[in-house]
C-alpha cells in the first residue's frame, strides 16, 4: 500500500521537474545564440553580407527586389543586383568585409570598365553624395568614379588621382573629371581632362610636361608633371 501510494505521486513530480529542465534549456540555448540577420525574400533570396547592406542601407522600400540571385564574382567574391539601379558586391578580403553598394551611372561606368574584374577592382565604399556639390562617387581597390549632373561619370586612378587628391579633390582649382583617362600617341601621355584645367603623366621618360589650363588669361597654373607612371591598367 505504501509503495504503491509513492508510485501514484511520481509521474507528476517528474513531469513537473523534466518541464522546468526543459524550459530552462530551450532559455539558456536562446540567450546562447549569438543575434543575426536572418535571410529575407524580395523577389529572390537576399543573404549574408550582402544583405546586412542592404537592410543598413535602407532596405526594399530603398533598393526595392532583388532582380537577380547571389552570384559568384572574381576572387571569392559575390554580388546582387536590385530593382532601383542597384547592386551590391562583396569579397571577404575588401573593405574589412563589409558588402558595397554601386548604383545609377557610377554604375554603369565601372561596368565598362569590366566590374571587380577591371582595373578598378572591387568597391570599397557605398555611393557617397559630395560634400560641397552636386554630386556623387565610389573608391574603389584601383581609383574611384565620380559623377555629377553636368561632368558625367568618369574614373580618375594611379598618379592622375594623388595629384588631384592632394590638390583637394573637386574642391581644387580643377574641379570634376570631364573625360576618362587617355592615352596620347604622339606625346606618349596619359592625360585626363577636369573643368578648369588638364592633368598630363608622363609615360615612358621623366622630361617635365608643359604646365597648361584651359583658360587663356588665367592667374594660376592648375596642371603639373606627374611622376611616376600609372594612370590606368592598360597603359603600364
Amino acid at each position: 500500500m505504501i509503495l504503491s501510494g509513492n508510485y501514484g505521486e511520481l509521474p507528476e513530480k517528474r513531469n513537473a521537474f523534466y518541464s522546468t529542465v526543459l524550459v530552462t534549456i530551450v532559455v539558456a540555448t536562446l540567450l546562447a545564440v549569438p543575434t543575426a540577420i536572418a535571410d529575407v525574400f524580395h523577389g529572390r533570396w537576399i543573404r549574408g553580407a550582402i544583405e546586412e547592406t542592404y537592410v543598413r542601407l535602407g532596405g526594399h522600400a530603398v533598393w526595392g527586389d532583388a532582380i537577380s540571385d547571389e552570384t559568384p564574382g572574381a576572387r571569392g567574391g559575390t554580388n546582387q543586383h536590385f530593382y532601383n539601379d542597384a547592386s551590391i558586391f562583396w569579397n571577404p578580403d575588401v573593405s574589412g568585409g563589409v558588402a558595397r553598394q554601386v548604383g545609377g551611372l557610377i554604375r554603369s561606368k565601372w561596368e565598362e570598365n569590366d566590374w571587380e574584374q577591371g582595373y578598378l577592382g572591387y568597391p570599397t565604399t557605398d555611393e557617397t553624395a559630395l560634400p560641397q556639390r552636386t554630386g556623387r562617387f565610389n573608391h574603389f581597390e584601383g581609383g574611384s568614379i565620380y559623377w555629377s549632373p553636368e561632368t558625367g561619370a568618369h574614373p580618375v586612378s594611379g598618379a592622375i588621382k594623388q595629384y588631384w587628391s592632394a590638390q583637394g579633390w573637386e574642391n581644387s582649382l580643377l574641379g570634376l573629371p570631364t573625360s576618362d583617362p587617355e592615352l596620347d600617341l604622339v606625346d606618349v601621355t596619359g592625360l585626363q581632362h577636369f573643368e578648369h584645367g588638364d592633368v598630363r603623366v608622363a609615360l615612358r621618360s621623366m622630361t617635365p610636361l608643359p604646365l597648361s589650363d584651359k583658360k587663356p588669361h588665367s592667374s594660376y597654373r592648375v596642371v603639373v608633371p606627374v611622376f611616376p607612371v600609372d594612370f590606368t591598367a592598360g597603359s603600364k
